[in-house]
C-alpha cells in the first residue's frame, strides 16, 4: 500500500520501516567483479567472448560490461563492452595529474601518450598491429613545451604505464578540443586493430 502526501503514517507502516532499518539484510555476493579473474583458474583457462566489445582483450578491448558479471548482459553477442574478466580495476588520474594534462594542448598530450602507447605495444608484442593507430597519433603529436617537474612527471609516467592501450587512447579521444575528424579516424583505426587482434 503506497502512502499519499498528507496521509497519516499508521503504526503498521512505522513498524515495517523500523524493521527495514534494524533487521540484517542478506545480499547475495557476486561471484566475480568484471575486472577480476577470481572465477577462473587463470588467463589461459578463459574462453574467448564473441561480442565486439571483447575483441582485443585485454589491451585494446572496450571497458568491462557492468551488466555481464552481475546479472548477465541482455545485449549478449552484440554488446559493445568487454565480457572478459579484467585483472585489475581501471587506473584513474588524481586531481593534480588531471590538472597537469589539462595545461597541455592536444598535440602535447598526444606526444606523451604516443611514447607510452609505443612502449606498451612493443612490450605486449602487438606493435605491427598497432601501426595505423600510432601513425595517426604521430601526425597529431607536438613536442611538449611546458616544463613538468621531474617528480610529477615520474608519477604520471608510472600511472600511464599501468593503463591499458585502449585507456590511453581514450584519454586523447575525450579531450574537449580534439578535432572530430581525429576522433573518427582513431575509432576506425582502433576497430581495425581489434579485428587484426582477433585474427592473430
Amino acid at each position: 500500500m503506497a502512502l499519499m502526501a498528507g496521509q497519516p503514517i499508521t503504526a503498521a507502516a512505522r513498524h515495517a520501516s523500523a524493521a527495514l532499518l534494524t533487521e540484517p539484510m542478506y545480499i547475495e555476493p557476486v561471484a566475480a567483479c568484471p575486472w577480476s579473474l577470481a572465477a577462473f583458474g587463470g588467463p589461459d583457462d578463459l574462453p574467448m567472448a564473441a561480442n565486439p566489445g571483447s575483441l582485443g582483450h585485454p589491451e585494446v578491448c572496450r571497458r568491462p560490461c557492468i551488466y555481464f558479471s552481475v546479472s548477465g548482459c541482455t545485449n549478449g553477442d552484440e554488446c559493445g563492452y568487454c565480457h572478459m574478466p579484467h585483472m585489475q580495476r581501471p587506473v584513474h588520474l588524481d586531481k593534480r595529474q588531471r590538472e597537469l594534462l589539462q595545461t597541455l594542448n592536444t598535440g602535447e598530450l598526444m606526444a606523451i601518450l604516443l611514447q607510452h602507447l609505443r612502449t606498451k605495444a612493443e612490450e605486449k608484442g602487438f606493435l605491427p598491429l598497432a601501426a595505423d593507430v600510432l601513425a595517426i597519433l604521430e601526425r597529431h603529436a607536438v613536442a611538449p613545451t611546458a616544463r613538468v617537474p621531474v617528480k610529477v612527471q615520474s608519477k604520471l609516467d608510472a600511472l600511464l604505464n599501468k593503463m591499458t592501450f585502449a585507456a590511453l587512447i581514450g584519454m586523447a579521444l575525450r579531450r574537449k578540443d580534439v578535432n572530430p575528424g581525429f576522433v573518427q579516424e582513431m575509432n576506425e583505426a582502433l576497430s581495425g586493430l581489434r579485428l587484426l587482434w582477433a585474427e592473430a
